[in-house]
């Protein structure tokens, strides 16, 4: 029997290499080209807009056209609908119960608030490579995934973020998976010599549902593959807004990231910023006195953070935007809060992947009831070897 020759791995490098640059003509990008590519009617009669996206019937989907099930959906988040999203990814989701890389590292109470602690103490340079802050590479929510045994546990889990649920559920339905259930979502934080290498994501026990990946902030290259690596793998640009699902065929294909890559100025401000439209009726709202200076002209990388921005209400059904400055103290403290925030989004991607562990009404298997069980049993595995 021969071994599969490996044309994934072929491409991956190809891609990574920074001497000498790579070819890009080949990589797929939805904005620029449809080769390779088909527009998928979505129904809309079911969808009734929701507010931090355009409406289902201003939404342009994709299949690939070599592996079925495989979705990309351009953007669909309004201006300003991704900022929240954003926030919650570096300031919220890395706080405990939940999961980060850097956990067993951190040594005060005060190093848990990842993004607190690094604004304190990088002030001056939040994406020095010492800052957590460039240290944090993932966070696990719901389930937590084990990345030693590849698996999920029933006692290895938190609650699942309510208003990120609640945005999984409609995408989802708008693509047919009306029962979708997000219970486990890994968030990967990118920066600039990242890579993801090829992998398949097999250890959900429901293959059936799809998995939903949210892009947010710098460009990525994004390889999928076929079902071995004997498959050459097609090359995609992912921007900043951008999901991708994977179901049917596709679900369980090999994928990675071999290259992340800067995005244009006016994308990254459009994620950032929200529209002046937006500004204006939080204004009314909360009688504060707001920079409406328009961000079209860029003189510099880090010119947004000059500018205050909030997202108002109009967003408000995937959680609470609105955050209030009481004091002069709290608003400085806010604008040092943005440069920081526009340095850190100007050298990271952030990916939100998520998933439904369980099919419906299914419970894990006993070896999976408890990871300490699981952890004991192994070990006594070794032990009688």
């Amino acid at each position: 029997m021969t071994d599969l020759v490996d044309n994934f791995k072929g491409e991956f490098k190809r891609y990574k290499q920074r001497n000498p640059v790579p070819n890009f003509s080949d990589v797929i990008d939805i904005e620029e080209s449809l080769s390779k590519v088909s527009l998928l009617t979505l129904k809309v009669q079911d969808h009734p807009a929701v507010k931090g996206l355009k409406p289902v019937d201003q939404w342009k989907a994709y299949t690939l056209d070599s592996c079925p099930g495989f979705i990309i959906i351009s953007n669909p988040f309004e201006d300003g609908g991704q900022r929240y999203w954003m926030e919650e990814c570096i300031k919220t989701y890395p706080l405990a119960p939940n999961i980060t890389n850097i956990d067993s590292h951190l040594s005060s109470v005060d190093q848990h608030d990842v993004w607190r602690y690094s604004k304190a103490n990088y002030s001056k340079d939040i994406t020095s490579k010492d800052s957590l802050m460039m240290k944090l590479r993932w966070v696990t929510l719901g389930y937590h995934y084990d990345w030693d045994n590849k698996k999920y546990y029933t006692d290895k889990h938190s609650e699942f973020p309510v208003d990120l649920s609640s945005l999984c559920k409609y995408i989802a339905s708008v693509l047919g998976y009306s029962s979708f259930a997000p219970e486990a979502a890994i968030v990967n934080y990118y920066h600039m010599d990242s890579t993801l290498a090829g992998h398949t994501d097999h250890s959900e026990l429901d293959h059936d549902a799809p998995l939903i990946s949210i892009s947010f902030g710098q460009d990525a290259i994004f390889l999928i593959g076929g079902l071995t690596k004997e498959t050459k793998p097609e090359a995609i640009m992912l921007h900043s807004g951008d999901i991708c699902i994977m179901s049917e065929q596709s679900r369980l294909v090999y994928h990675a990231v071999p290259r992340i890559m800067k995005a244009e100025m006016n994308r990254i401000e459009k994620c950032i910023l929200t529209c002046n439209k937006c500004i204006d009726s939080y204004s009314e709202q909360t009688n504060l006195e707001h920079n409406k200076k328009s961000c079209d002209k860029v003189t510099d990388e880090r010119t947004c953070y000059n500018q205050r921005k909030h997202s108002c209400d109009k967003h408000s059904d995937f959680g609470q935007f609105d955050r209030q400055s009481d004091s002069a103290e709290k608003s400085r403290e806010t604008s040092i809060d943005e440069k920081l925030f526009c340095d850190y989004l100007n050298c990271t991607r952030i990916n939100v992947n998520i998933r439904q562990v369980l099919k419906p009404n299914e419970r894990f298997p006993d070896h999976q009831n408890d990871l300490s069980c699981s952890v004991e049993s192994k070990k006594l595995k070794l032990d009688t070897n």
